[in-house]
């Protein structure tokens, strides 16, 4: 776990790109709100079937072999996207990158999952979310300074660091599969399609659902932020949102620890509520006040403990009410629908900017996240009925 750590610091340390892409499309090739909302759905229906073919391999064969193989292919994309002009053939090369990295997530989670137990699991997940955010601290800044010159630098940065990462898992991680120690929904069960498994678990069902809307309303943070801060503040609109998402790991590096320590008791279905409700105040506030320069920090603030909750929670959550067996495809699902209602919601999103302004695409926003709560608190209560043993 301290190896995957490492990794995923080594690896966020890179990650410029996905944090400047709506500047990217919006700058670099004059994409339009919709344009860009649109290049986004694209690519989300694409990694549908690429996120289930990952998320079936992941439970037929080595998921160490998988992550390195995906992690190879999109190192060589990234390379081959920064010694060359960024045009919309990048754009292209930028998504099949993308789409390797989708493969190999199913087995990347599962992969945690099999090297913990039921009882560390929270910790495990949080610990690879920190390092995350501990290699994201200086990327976005650096990225909004370099994007305008310099931007082949930016994706060879990417590649390398993911290069890197890939080294780290291949010597030093073991090939395990199929953890359940500790608790009993976690055992492996006959092979079934996923279909039939949701029918007769509908509380999953719902929790992604819960995903779906999450995402839909988190989704703003790369998109609706970066176009309202440069609606607002013209130039320096780059450099706030840039330091706004340095911030965000910040916060993430300071409080994780600390909300994993002092929330280990509560649920982790109360931490999802917490996680989405906290997220909704947060746009809310930054929506409200943005004419004041500092208030988009503390909107920020608010948003980033939103999301913690909902980092340490979600992944325990399913993995402890799903079959070892079943990991990768599940995952895969959750993958796809918190993709889809990412997508979906930039989307329409963009249309309702186009057409109606800034003020109407907020509301339709701060309606989403409504419904995201409502649904949360259904999946409290239907979690206690189903999954009885998880309580006692």
């Amino acid at each position: 776990m301290y190896i995957l750590f490492i990794g995923r610091i080594v690896s966020a340390m890179g990650s410029l790109v996905w944090s400047m892409m709506t500047l990217i499309l919006s700058g670099k090739l004059n994409f339009t709100p919709t344009m860009i909302a649109t290049v986004t759905i694209i690519l989300s229906a694409l990694s549908i079937p690429v996120s289930l073919l990952g998320g079936f391999l992941s439970d037929r064969f080595s998921r160490k072999k998988l992550i390195i193989i995906c992690d190879l292919f999109s190192v060589g994309l990234y390379y081959l996207i920064g010694v060359r002009e960024f045009a919309i053939s990048s754009l292209f090369l930028f998504a099949a990158a993308a789409l390797f990295q989708f493969a190999e997530d199913p087995a990347y989670t599962s992969l945690v999952a099999d090297l913990s137990s039921a009882d560390n699991r929270e910790k495990a997940y949080s610990l690879t979310y920190l390092g995350t955010n501990l290699g994201m601290v200086l990327s976005p800044t650096l990225g909004g300074i370099l994007y305008k010159n310099h931007l082949g630098l930016l994706f060879i940065i990417n590649g390398s660091s993911i290069l890197i990462s890939t080294i780290l898992i291949l010597f030093f991680i073991k090939d395990v599969k199929g953890n359940n120690e500790g608790n009993i929904y976690e055992k492996e069960i006959g092979e079934a399609s996923i279909l039939p498994y949701l029918k007769a678990h509908k509380t999953i069902f719902l929790y992604i659902a819960a995903c779906f809307i999450y995402e839909g309303v988190y989704g703003m943070y790369g998109y609706l932020l970066p176009l309202e801060l440069e609606r607002q503040y013209l130039d320096l609109g780059s450099i706030i949102y840039g330091t706004m998402s340095s911030l965000n790991c910040l916060v993430v590096i300071i409080f994780t620890s600390l909300i994993t320590r002092y929330f280990f008791k509560t649920r982790d279905t109360i931490k999802q509520l917490l996680g989405t409700s906290l997220v909704v105040l947060g746009l809310f506030v930054f929506r409200t006040f943005i004419d004041l320069p500092f208030m988009p920090y503390v909107a920020i603030i608010i948003f980033t403990w939103g999301e913690i909750f909902s980092a340490i929670s979600s992944r325990p959550y399913i993995t402890r009410r799903i079959p070892a067996n079943y990991r990768g495809r599940l995952i895969s699902v959750i993958s796809i629908a918190t993709m889809t209602g990412s997508s979906c919601s930039i989307f329409l999103t963009g249309r309702i900017y186009d057409s109606f302004g800034s003020l109407m695409a907020w509301v339709y926003v701060m309606g989403l996240g409504l419904i995201g709560i409502i649904i949360n608190l259904l999946v409290i209560r239907l979690d206690k009925t189903e999954y009885l043993n998880l309580y006692k």
